[in-house]
């Protein structure tokens, strides 16, 4: 009897130990966080040049104790540097949902999304609404070229700001009128109606973003108005978790001002921009159009310089004596850390590459790439003229000689039409001696003539008379 019960208690806690064993693997399967807590977890999602991890430990509450976030394959000076910052967000938060860093918001959402995932496995809310994920996606799906163009619209917006800017402090306010302006956002173009008063402020705000994505970037067009109104200027926060939206609303705010500013004093970013252009195109074609005449470039070294975004750009370019680019020398050094600064080895292989200053140049640094092409193109009609004015001073000579050939010429025609003239003259002098003699010769022929004539005539007559007289004598 004894062992009998003895069986059944081994029996009863076996099947007791069975279904906490399953009631576990049942926990475990639904992934409550309290079967894993103290556990790490990682996960990974795509940034704008690498893909992004993120680690995260948490306790028994489901409180998240420790953070690594691997950012080192993003971006120097951008994406690379966010790692400290965004795991701070990530323990004050203790969630997804945080305001990620300005200017690298690739690669915060991928820090978002990662994280996202990994209190998934610890089944842990990530705290981010169900529209942000879809947010990440659409930033992956967009690739690289979403990507550039957020990061060409950060740059271009930047550069608008400061031209409204100035063109204000030139102006000293707005012109009054209405002025409208888009940029390219998440998912098309975001349009804005800037209304300047009669006082030069900024009485009325249209921004349209209906085109962008529902629940996040389509919904923060009331704060960004607001925001704009405050600022009296494009250089606004935005709205955290929709900064494409938010950049495309600042591009285009600082589009219109510098309208507005430009109606009283032209903007002076533009201006430089369209003069830069222009000096370039200028220098390309006086390049080609140069180097046509001449053939190729003339051997030797050529440096010139142009405007980038945060000072000059020199550029150095050495022809090789078969009249081709051999060297290049491109100082982005002082231009943005992380952006301008870092396109000087792929420009450079562009320019050899292209043999010109007609090149892509690098997206996202658009200031800066122009700014090299500019000095460039300069550098190489430099290289072009040396040609050409050798060209022009061969010419030149051999018209001189030409023209002293000719003078030479018509100065031995001239000469010779006088010597034939002097010949003419002595020839009819000649003549009129001759007709002279010739008249002297018959004038006196016929006096020796008339004398002889005369002669006997005077002899008979004496004769005749002799006799009378001696007849009358006798």
């Amino acid at each position: 009897m004894q062992r009998e019960n003895m069986s059944r208690s081994t029996f009863v806690k076996g099947i007791a130990a069975t279904c906490i064993a399953a009631c576990s693997l049942g926990a475990l399967s639904s992934g409550e966080y309290s079967t894993k807590s103290g556990d790490t977890y990682t996960a990974s999602a795509a940034g704008i040049e690498s893909d992004v991890s993120v680690t995260v430990t948490v306790d028994k509450s489901g409180t998240i104790k420790d953070v690594s976030v691997d950012v080192s394959g993003e971006t120097p000076g951008v994406g690379a540097d966010i790692g400290d910052e965004i795991t701070q967000q990530i323990l004050d938060a203790q969630s997804a949902d945080i305001d990620g860093i300005a200017g690298a918001t690739i690669t915060s959402n991928a820090v978002k999304t990662a994280l996202a995932d990994a209190l998934s496995q610890a089944g842990i809310d990530s705290g981010l609404e169900s529209t942000t994920p879809a947010q990440g996606n659409a930033a992956e799906t967009a690739g690289a070229e979403s990507t550039t163009e957020a990061a060409e619209s950060t740059t271009e917006a930047a550069a608008a700001e400061g031209t409204a800017e100035t063109a204000a402090a030139a102006a000293g306010s707005y012109t009054p009128g209405t002025y409208t302006a888009s940029a390219k956002g998440m998912d098309g173009d975001v349009p804005v109606t800037i209304t300047i008063g009669d006082d030069g402020t900024i009485t009325g705000v249209q921004v349209d973003v209906s085109g962008e994505t529902a629940g996040i970037g389509a919904e923060i067009g009331d704060e960004v108005t607001k925001q704009i109104l405050d600022a009296q200027s494009a250089e606004i926060d935005g709205v955290a978790g929709a900064t494409v939206t938010s950049t495309a609303v600042k591009t285009a705010v600082a589009d219109a001002l510098a309208q507005a500013s430009g109606a009283a004093a032209e903007s002076a970013t533009e201006a430089a921009a369209a003069e830069s252009t222009t000096e370039a195109a200028a220098a390309e074609s006086t390049a080609e159009t140069a180097a046509a005449a001449a053939g190729s470039y003339t051997p030797g070294t050529y440096t010139a310089s142009a405007k980038g975004m945060d000072g000059d750009v020199p550029v150095t370019i050495t022809i090789g004596d078969d009249g081709t680019i051999t060297g290049v020398q491109v100082d982005v050094s002082g231009e943005t850390a992380g952006i301008g600064a870092e396109i000087g080895d792929e420009v450079t292989k562009q320019i050899l590459d292209a043999q010109s200053a007609e090149i892509d140049g690098v997206a996202g640094a658009t200031v800066t790439s122009t700014a090299v092409k500019t000095a460039v193109a300069d550098a190489l009609a430099q290289a072009s003229g040396a040609a050409a004015e050798s060209a022009t001073e061969t010419a030149a000579a051999s018209q001189t000689e030409a023209a002293a050939a000719e003078s030479t010429t018509e100065a031995a025609a001239a000469s010779q039409t006088e010597a034939a003239a002097a010949g003419s003259a002595t020839e009819a002098a000649a003549a009129s001696q001759t007709e002279a003699a010739a008249a002297e010769s018959a004038t006196k022929s016929a006096a020796e003539t008339e004398t002889a004539a005369t002669k006997p005539a005077a002899e008979t007559e004496t004769a005749a008379t002799k006799p009378a007289a001696e007849t009358e004598a006798q």
